[in-house]
């Protein structure tokens, strides 16, 4: 995981939820590399708008002398695309810093806290070593490690295709809460009494499902499913 070393306090002060996405605005940039704004302003016509014909709309801010003035609003690619264009006497440190404030947004905002993924991931471990035993308790059978160590397999090979012991922090935060799901529905399986060839299949068409909507959650902006 990336982790941005800009200060939290300072990310306040740089990124802004606009229409519920995070943004900056050619004001913040303008002061952030030491620049004046329609110095900002024109880069963001000439590259953004001319070059590459994006549909960025102008919006009005007042001054602190209630003066109305020109702003632009700008999500992250179309902000780090334009800020090798802007030059100032702070370029370097104001780039710094914008590509910081979007990395930490990414790690802390955008994606679920790691170390909660993590935690769930690991609290939904006990649950299915619960029912794999109770499961072969009612089938009059002992539960050996190899037994435990082929579930957690199971369960890795649906998320990631290998079905062998994984490193955690290999996982991407989707990965994480993808396994936590599997091993959720894996314990009810066992439950349910189905055997491993049955219980494999169901679990990569859960896996499957699972996927398609986050995909169809990233094209149509819908409800993220739970």
């Amino acid at each position: 995981m990336t982790t941005s070393a800009l200060p939290s306090r300072e990310i306040v002060n740089v990124i802004e939820l606009r229409r519920n996405r995070p943004m900056v605005s050619s004001l913040k940039i303008a002061e952030l590399f030491g620049r004046r704004h329609d110095n900002v302003l024109r880069a963001i016509r000439t590259v953004l708008i001319e070059k590459f014909s994006l549909r960025i709309h102008e919006e009005r801010d007042l001054d602190q002398r209630g003066k109305e003035r020109p702003v632009f609003w700008l999500e992250e690619r179309d902000a780090l695309t334009v800020m090798p264009f802007i030059g100032g006497q702070q370029a370097m440190e104001g780039q710094r810093k914008l590509v910081d404030a979007y990395l930490y947004y990414r790690d802390h905002f955008a994606n679920p806290p790691r170390q909660d993924l993590l935690a769930a991931k690991r609290a939904a471990h006990h649950p299915m070593m619960d029912a794999l035993v109770e499961c072969r308790e009612e089938q009059g059978k002992l539960t050996a490690t190899h037994h435990f160590t082929n579930e957690n397999r199971l369960c890795n090979g649906v998320v990631t295709g290998n079905f062998r012991a994984l490193d955690e922090q290999a996982l991407d935060n989707e990965q994480l809460n993808l396994l936590t799901q599997v091993r959720e529905r894996n314990a009810a399986l066992l439950v349910a009494g189905l055997d491993y060839d049955t219980r494999k299949a169901r679990l990569v068409a859960f896996a499957t499902r699972l996927r398609t909507r986050l995909i169809s959650f990233g094209q149509t902006g819908g409800c993220q499913p739970s």
